[in-house]
């Protein structure tokens, strides 16, 4: 199950004028280490969350958040 890490202070804004929160999430794998992605929650209800493909793969949850903060 996916974990929140960390949100960053400094918001986005897209082509559009849409502004994003960024969110770090983070899940554990079978074998033990963690994968690392960043999530973009627009500030409009109405608009749909962003989410990257795998940003980071890391040997902890804490090296996670060091390496996407």
């Amino acid at each position: 199950m996916a974990e929140f890490i960390h949100e960053h202070s400094t918001r986005v804004k897209d082509g559009d004028g849409t502004d994003y929160i960024v969110r770090i999430y983070a899940q554990e794998r079978a074998d033990g280490t963690w994968e690392g992605w960043l999530e973009f929650h627009p500030l409009d209800k109405r608009k749909a969350t962003l989410r990257t493909e795998q940003e980071t793969s890391q040997p902890n949850r804490v090296a996670v958040l060091g390496r996407l903060a």
